[in-house]
């Protein structure tokens, strides 16, 4: 086999005095010819001429303003549809109360064949209120506007929302609830997004402090969607709350703002019962009342009074555990209190057996049917 010709006058490539060898055409060079070769070195960009500059530093401009006013129109364009009325995110456990509320012409008129009575509570009264039996029971129209974690707070607000849509109760049936008459449990459920204007001025003036509502301001028509995020995922995509469950109760209620509590079996109460206790933890540690539920509470019965409106007002029934986990004190500001309301009271905390409680504080379907006949018998007395 005949070898590769080369060109080269040394046969080793590597050697000093060889400046190449070509191989299959190729040529390699050693490092003495590399070193014999100038420096390449990349070419120079051509500068831009100054009128491609501007042009790009304008329409980066241009895309960041653009930019800041789709976002600034697409949060006032929420704000307002919100603020209007015209997506229902503004406190939808109201919402959904009163739409129900709307369905009795009665409420909203200026007479009615029969005597209108409003009940106005927390779950407890939802889940242990109904009001078509009461309605049957003392010849009446009769509607519960129980909502979560509605106390003394959220229905002095509830109540001159609905006096201000023109609902005209003859009788309001006033929750007072043990537990959110001490602490600050209420104020976790009242957030910001379910005040409308106006609203954080008046809890302030009860001594309740709202925190920040910047979305009732200016700031909201930069904030909303933020602001009404919650709302927003109960109505269009529940299963994205942290609460898979949502925040309102909706088509379980009945026809007048009625849930049946879950039918829980005994064995499993216990367990409901403990998860109670841990959830009241912090209003069963106070000694006293929290004053801004106190002056709450009078507000509603004083706005009654200058309506013309009657008052009754109803402890609500909790098992003997729950009771007893009060501390002494607590139950002794709590009665001193209730002696100076000044209205009639049902004191009807302790009229349900605890096996009628799936957790000790929400009755199921035969506590309801019992705690129902209690007020309706209590009402009944007040006409006669």
């Amino acid at each position: 086999m005949k070898p590769f010709p080369s060109t080269a006058t040394n046969s080793d490539p590597l050697s000093p005095g060889s400046e190449g060898v070509r191989v299959r055409g190729y040529t390699a060079l050693t490092t003495e010819t590399r070193s014999r070769l100038p420096e390449s070195s990349p070419p120079s960009p051509r500068p831009s001429p100054p009128q491609s500059r501007g042009r790009g530093r304008r329409s980066a401009r241009v895309a960041i303003v653009c930019g800041i006013a789709v976002f600034v129109l697409a949060q006032a364009t929420f704000n307002a549809a919100v603020r209007n009325g015209w997506l229902p995110l503004n406190d939808p456990v109201f919402e959904e109360k009163f739409a129900m509320l709307e369905r009795h012409r009665d409420f909203f008129a200026g007479h009615s064949p029969q005597p209108r009575v409003l009940l106005l509570g927390s779950s407890r009264s939802h889940l242990g209120f109904d009001a078509r039996q009461f309605g049957e029971t003392t010849h009446t129209l009769a509607f519960n506007f129980g909502t979560p974690g509605g106390g003394p707070l959220t229905n002095a607000l509830y109540l001159r929302r609905l006096l201000a849509a023109g609902v005209r109760p003859d009788c309001v049936l006033l929750e007072l609830h043990p537990a959110l008459m001490a602490g600050e449990l209420e104020g976790h459920w009242l957030g910001g997004y379910r005040l409308r204007p106006g609203e954080p001025d008046r809890l302030a003036a009860f001594g309740h402090d709202a925190g920040g509502v910047p979305h009732l301001g200016w700031q909201g028509w930069l904030t909303a969607a933020y602001a009404y995020r919650l709302p927003a995922l109960n109505r269009y995509a529940v299963r994205w709350l942290p609460c898979p469950f949502g925040l309102t109760l909706g088509i379980d209620n009945d026809a007048y703002g009625f849930v049946e509590g879950v039918e829980l079996p005994p064995n499993e109460q216990p367990t409901a019962l403990r998860r109670t206790l841990i959830q009241y933890a912090e209003p069963l540690g106070h000694d006293t009342l929290n004053e801004s539920a106190e002056r709450a509470l009078r507000d509603t019965i004083a706005m009654c009074r200058e309506r013309g409106i009657a008052v009754t007002a109803f402890i609500t029934a909790e098992a003997t555990p729950l009771r007893a986990a009060y501390r002494p004190d607590a139950n002794r500001a709590f009665e001193e209190f209730v002696n100076t309301l000044g209205v009639p009271v049902v004191r009807s905390r302790e009229c349900v057996p605890d096996e009628m409680f799936s957790d000790g504080h929400h009755m199921m379907r035969p506590g309801a049917t019992l705690f129902t006949n209690e007020l309706a018998k209590a009402y009944e007395a007040t006409r006669r």
